[in-house]
């Protein structure tokens, strides 16, 4: 196509024929500037089709840290459950007064406090990338509402609370030394 043109511009040369020439040239401007216009526009859309591919994937990512997420609470739900349940057989054996060798079966699990580690890592990602990559406004602030400020309040009622229950144990602990020497020894035995 190149040597058609080539032989297109010599021959109006060879005639002098400027301004059919001049037509010629404008022409062949104009057609590399759409063929520049139509490359931009492909190279766009190749960019846009590469940015939605990762959204998508993005997102998809974000539900699964979503479904781990929710499968850590309700372990972590369940296990505080089992805690309570064991505290409420400690308070009973107190109440009862009989405190027996199986009680200190019960106190070992309430020693250590679980906490929650969820995961915020495809957030993080999406944080450094920029939100802007997630083009649905309602998505895009519901995520950053889960992320900054719903989990980190719960997460910090669990820590409060965990930390509030080893500090009633560990005070517990101190008071009552006689007594939990009497369960663990009289278990050891």
């Amino acid at each position: 196509m190149i040597k058609f043109f080539r032989k297109i511009r010599k021959k109006l040369l060879k005639k002098k024929k400027v301004s059919k020439y001049l037509l010629y040239a404008i022409g062949e401007i104009i057609l590399v500037v759409i063929g520049i216009l139509i490359a931009l526009q492909l190279n766009n859309l190749n960019d846009q089709k590469k940015i939605n591919n990762q959204e998508k994937k993005l997102l998809v990512e974000l539900v699964n840290n979503l479904d781990e997420n929710i499968t850590l609470f309700e372990n972590f739900n369940t296990e505080q459950k089992r805690r309570i349940h064991l505290a409420d057989s400690i308070l009973n054996h107190f109440k009862n007064n009989t405190a027996t060798d199986s009680l200190s079966k019960i106190f070992s699990p309430l020693i250590w406090n679980d906490f929650l580690n969820l995961s915020f890592s495809t957030f993080e990602t999406i944080k450094t990338i920029g939100f802007d990559l997630i083009k649905d406004d309602q998505i895009r602030h519901n995520i950053i509402e889960l992320f900054e400020v719903t989990y980190p309040v719960r997460l910090n009622a669990i820590t409060n609370t965990c930390s509030a229950t080893q500090e009633i144990y560990y005070n517990w602990n101190f008071k009552n030394w006689h007594l939990r020497n009497r369960i663990f020894n009289s278990y050891l035995v």
